[in-house]
C-alpha cells in the first residue's frame, strides 16, 4: 500500500475551490501542483465521501474502495507515482461508487491520472 500524508481541511477547501475536477463515472479527482514555496517533498492525498452518499457505513466503504483503487492503479502504472508525488490530490466519491469494485475504480483512476499528467505538463 502506498503511504502519503493526508491533507488538512483548509488545504482541501482551497484545492476544491481553486481546482477543476477531472470526472469519471464514480469519482472526482482534484489536483494542485506542489509549489516551490510549499516546502513539501511529496504530495498529499485526501479521500472524501460526502454525506449525500449515505450513512457512515457507505461513506467508509467508499473511502476504502478509493484507497484500494489508488493502490491498484499505482501498481498497474508505476510511472503515475510521479503524479501523486508532485501534486496534492483529492479523490472524491460520487454516488455510483457504491456499486463499483476497487478494480473498476483503479481503471478509472489510471485514465484520470494520465489525463491529469498531460494537463499539468502543458
Amino acid at each position: 500500500m502506498i503511504k502519503h500524508d493526508t491533507l488538512t481541511s483548509d488545504e482541501i477547501a482551497r484545492i476544491i475551490k481553486s481546482g477543476r475536477p477531472q470526472k469519471s463515472r464514480s469519482l472526482f479527482v482534484f489536483a494542485e501542483p506542489l509549489g516551490l514555496k510549499s516546502g513539501q517533498k511529496r504530495g498529499k492525498i485526501a479521500y472524501i465521501a460526502p454525506k449525500r452518499l449515505g450513512n457512515a457505513v457507505c461513506r467508509n466503504r467508499s473511502k476504502r474502495v478509493l484507497r484500494a483503487g489508488i493502490s491498484l492503479a499505482l501498481s498497474k502504472e508505476p510511472n503515475l507515482l510521479n503524479v501523486c508525488d508532485n501534486n496534492n490530490i483529492i479523490l472524491m466519491a460520487r454516488a455510483d461508487l457504491k456499486r463499483v469494485s476497487s478494480y473498476q475504480v483503479a481503471g478509472e483512476l489510471v485514465q484520470l491520472l494520465v489525463k491529469l499528467e498531460k494537463g499539468l505538463s502543458r
